[in-house]
């Protein structure tokens, strides 16, 4: 039943935990296991119908003869660091079902997918659990926690401090060597070339992640080993609730399959690359036109940009928190905001203001003459709300009896009402509050301004009259 018929292999794949199989014959094959195949093998199954693990999987136990360690009772051509991952399939091949774990893994192996699953998982591990500074920090742990029990151990059982010391020191030595020696034996074994370094990042960041064989990529760049001579799986995915979308892979130095559109591809590496995972933003974009009126008279800050020139334009995300901030120039002070489709938040007359972007806009800063008046006595000037479906509330406080004038004009600069014409009070000494309706003078909706005026002192306050 040759592995390379695709129902046979998928007969298989449904009785026998793939995932299981390839970590157990890679670590055995790695840490070079001389008490194995032909003992301390064993495999088991759920079998509860109902339950995740009806397949069958091996059992990883007894790991103490590895390492170039004590005696070969598997028979490798070699225990040391140069043993080749193959090296006992030819030991043990047609040994019978008791010992048929490595013919099993050689009639896989001609499979490409599980030859792709194997390659990839030993590349997977090399990069992480099996890496020489994964492997030499846990020998350096075991070391520190077991160098201090060493001396009750000797008393008890014979032997020195030289020669745990000495033992230690060899597997340190077996260890290092075997990750250097590892990728040609691969090589040898398995019909593959490399590895190659790629680099994995994701662009912009935070925008989504990427999956590298069965390695989730958590932090970016990041950098890994791997061979060529087999297809390497990559899966870009959206990081959620960020209204992005996967758009393409960049990839400089080899052919990717499907294409770079798709967002799960596979590589198979002939050189190092770089490999870049392209998100694009779902929502659209729109173009924001900056104007200051009258020319040259000051600056608008847009974001974190201020154009050196106007009229600016520049497109911004819909749902944006655009933030506006107006910066007077000389002999002008900030007069007021002119958007067409948006409201400024907290009011038109605040020169740093905030809005959310729906559409397209023109934004149009007015800057007028300074006066040369730095202290009016007019204080405590509040009118709200700057939104309204008729009436706006004015507060303030004058400190002296003022030539006052409040009035409300129209967008093209009609005078509309007088108020302090229609209460004369509001240019005396005190506190003042008012409120003003614009339906009593059957005003359409649309833009109004609001002005208080006195000799040396004007301040102006835009009033959007909304829908009935």
């Amino acid at each position: 039943n040759p592995m390379t018929v695709q129902a046979n292999y998928d007969y298989v794949n449904e009785r026998l935990n793939f995932g299981n199989m390839i970590d157990y014959m890679i670590i055995n094959t790695y840490v070079v296991n001389c008490d194995w195949v032909n003992w301390n093998t064993e495999w088991w199954r759920g079998r509860n119908p109902a339950g995740g693990r009806t397949k069958w999987a091996f059992t990883f136990w007894d790991e103490d003869n590895i390492l170039g360690l004590s005696q070969n009772y598997s028979g490798w051509p070699t225990t040391s660091a140069n043993a080749g991952p193959c090296d006992l399939n030819s030991q043990f091949s047609n040994a019978g079902p008791d010992m048929g774990s490595l013919d099993m893994l050689g009639w896989l192996m001609e499979n490409a997918d599980f030859k792709n699953l194997y390659i990839n998982r030993y590349a997977d591990l090399m990069n992480t659990t099996l890496s020489c500074d994964t492997m030499m920090a846990l020998y350096d742990e075991f070391v520190n926690i077991l160098t201090p029990e060493m001396p009750a151990q000797i008393a008890r059982w014979g032997g020195s401090m030289t020669g745990w010391e000495t033992n230690h020191a060899k597997l340190a030595t077996f260890i290092n060597d075997r990750c250097i020696k590892i990728d040609s034996l691969l090589n040898d074994c398995y019909d593959v070339v490399g590895p190659y370094d790629i680099t994995v990042s994701v662009s912009p960041p935070l925008a989504g992640t990427v999956k590298v064989s069965s390695i989730n990529i958590a932090n970016y760049p990041w950098t890994g080993t791997y061979f060529g001579n087999v297809d390497l799986n990559f899966k870009g995915t959206v990081t959620p609730g960020n209204n992005m979308q996967f758009d393409h892979w960049e990839v400089n130095n080899n052919v990717v399959n499907p294409n770079i559109n798709s967002d799960s591809m596979t590589i198979n590496l002939q050189a190092d690359d770089n490999v870049v995972a392209v998100f694009k933003n779902v929502l659209p974009e729109f173009a924001l036109t900056i104007n200051v009126v009258p020319t040259n008279t000051g600056t608008v800050t847009i974001e974190t940009t201020t154009p050196g020139t106007y009229p600016y334009s520049s497109a911004y995300l819909s749902g944006d928190e655009i933030n506006l901030s107006a910066h007077p120039d000389g002999d002008y002070v900030f007069d007021y905001w002119e958007l067409n489709n948006h409201f400024v938040n907290p009011n038109s007359t605040t020169p740093d203001v905030y809005f959310t972007l729906y559409t397209f806009d023109v934004i149009t800063a007015h800057f007028k003459p300074y006066t040369g008046i730095t202290s009016p006595n007019i204080t405590s000037l509040q009118v709200y709300p700057t939104l309204t479906q008729d009436k706006f509330n004015i507060a303030y406080e004058l400190t002296d009896n003022a030539d006052l004038n409040i009035n409300v004009y129209s967008l093209a600069g009609q005078l509309i009402k007088d108020l302090t014409d229609i209460d004369p009070s509001l240019k005396q000494q005190g506190k003042h509050e008012s409120t003003v309706s614009m339906k009593e003078d059957d005003l359409a909706p649309g833009i109004y301004f609001l002005q208080f005026d006195q000799p040396g002192y004007i301040r102006t306050f835009k009033i959007v009259m909304l829908p009935h």
